[in-house]
């Protein structure tokens, strides 16, 4: 059967469901916890990652507007919305 697996990942992912709900209470719980872990691992990274870029963009577009560039300019070149380009022309980087 293993090798027959090997060949049709249809039968390995029956496989590997027949030894899921096969294990235990205990085992299977162990089981959830460790793909929540490395679920809510993989959310942090990617939230983190999404907070850099947005922080890049908007640093971008301060610098922009810091060396003399227009607001329409920074907002094509970032991706920023206009409003967002305007609040920046007499404050900081906002937080994200």
């Amino acid at each position: 059967m293993e090798q027959i697996a090997q060949q049709e990942p249809r039968i390995s992912d029956a496989l590997a469901a027949e030894r899921f709900f096969s294990m235990d209470k205990e085992k299977r719980y162990a089981y959830f916890l460790e793909w929540k872990q490395i679920i809510d691992e993989e959310s942090r990274e990617a939230i983190a990652e999404a907070r850099g870029k947005a922080k890049s963009k908007f640093q971008i577009a301060k610098n922009m507007l810091d060396d003399g560039a227009s607001v329409e300019f920074a907002v094509r070149y970032t991706g920023l919305s206009l409003e967002e380009v305007q609040n920046l022309q007499n404050k900081t980087v906002p937080r994200v």
